[in-house]
This record gives C-alpha cells, sequence and structure tokens, in this order.
C-alpha cells in the first residue's frame, strides 16, 4: 500500500480508527468494528496497514492492541487476511489470532482469503 493510499483510506473512517503517524507523515492504521445483526457478538478488525518501511518497529503491534481495546466488549474479534500472506499469518497468530477455516476467493485480486478468529482472554 503507498502512502497515498494509505492516507486516503485511512481518513475515509470517521469511527473505530486508529492512525500511526511518524511527525505528520501517516505510516499506518487500523479499522475496526462490530459485525452488527450479521454476528453481534463478534468484532472485527476490518483493515491493518503500516508502510512496509515501518515493519518490525511495533507499529503494527500498536494498532493491532488499539484495534483489539476498541473491541473490548466482544467475546470474539475476526479478521481476513490473504491466504498467500505467509508474513500477515504469523503477526496475527502471535497477536493470539488462530485460522477460523473459513475461506473465500477474491475474483478481483484472483486470490484467496482466510478467516482468522481471536476469543477474549486468548
Amino acid at each position: 500500500m503507498t502512502l497515498d493510499k494509505c492516507e486516503e483510506t485511512a481518513f475515509r473512517w470517521r469511527e473505530g480508527l486508529v492512525v500511526a503517524r511518524k511527525g505528520d507523515r501517516v505510516i499506518g492504521f487500523v479499522g475496526y468494528g462490530g459485525r452488527g445483526e450479521e454476528d453481534p457478538d463478534t468484532g472485527e478488525i476490518f483493515a491493518l496497514y503500516v508502510l512496509e518501511e515501518y515493519w518490525g518497529t511495533g507499529a503494527a503491534r500498536l494498532l493491532m492492541e488499539a484495534g483489539l481495546e476498541g473491541l473490548r466488549k466482544y467475546p470474539k474479534v475476526c479478521l481476513w487476511v490473504l491466504k498467500e500472506n505467509r508474513r500477515a499469518i504469523r503477526f496475527y497468530e502471535k497477536c493470539g489470532f488462530a485460522r477460523g477455516g473459513e475461506e473465500k476467493y477474491l475474483p478481483a485480486l484472483g486470490a484467496a482469503e482466510i478467516r482468522m478468529i481471536r476469543r477474549t482472554g486468548d
């Protein structure tokens, strides 16, 4: 994700958003919220992005912690990640998420996503 795309996406949300900055520069963000009537006991991390040059700095971990704090009222939190994104899957596993067994194909990307789930207290 480019800086411009990151900023554009981050500032589109009004609620359930935490933005990481270094000075005046947006370096990442997390978007989160409830799943509504579809699944009222589940919160979701809708997006978590950090610019590549900030990978390994702890920014993603801080953003994840902020998103999980915003979802603390839910007994379960889920997210979707590209099936082939091994780096992200490892990161989410370190954050207490486990593969949920669901998978969906995204024709626009020509790739599959898997659902990961974290239960409260995990």
